[in-house]
């Protein structure tokens, strides 16, 4: 009996640690960007607005597609301080956006599309700078 309360403590810890590297992988690395980085993004995806969700980080094998009908630069937090990009598509779905795992198709590009974190200038790591429309790596 004492043996099996000593290790549910254990088995909750290691439940705990796995779930902290599976959310790792998908870390908020650009949700939360400067206003000007905000206003950058608003700025592009108002102009370009096939757009793929990718995740390579997190090992996704496809992408999410959608046309943007409008993009927003919104504040949160008590202080107004945390700038985030939201966009609704064609569809009236509302998409709070991580730069670095967005991509949007510039214009002259068939079916290439650039992250949108690298063209706002907000760091991003493990993360292509262009994907297919399929989510393909192309560099």
């Amino acid at each position: 009996m004492r043996f099996l309360a000593k290790s549910i403590p254990v088995a909750a810890s290691l439940a705990t640690a796995l779930a902290l590297v599976a959310l790792e992988a998908r870390a908020d690395q650009c949700m939360a960007v400067s206003a000007t980085q905000a206003d950058q993004a608003v700025s592009i995806l108002n102009q370009q607005k096939d757009v793929r969700e990718h995740c390579a980080p997190c090992k996704d094998n496809t992408t999410t597609s959608y046309i943007v009908d409008v993009a927003r630069h919104e504040t949160r937090g008590k202080s107004g301080d945390l700038h985030i990009v939201t966009v609704k598509d064609a569809k009236g779905k509302v998409h709070e956006l991580d730069l670095a795992y967005t991509y949007v198709r510039l214009k002259g590009d068939t079916n290439k599309f650039t992250n949108l974190a690298a063209l706002v200038g907000c760091p991003a790591e493990g993360v292509p700078a262009h994907i297919d429309g399929a989510g393909n790596h192309l560099d």
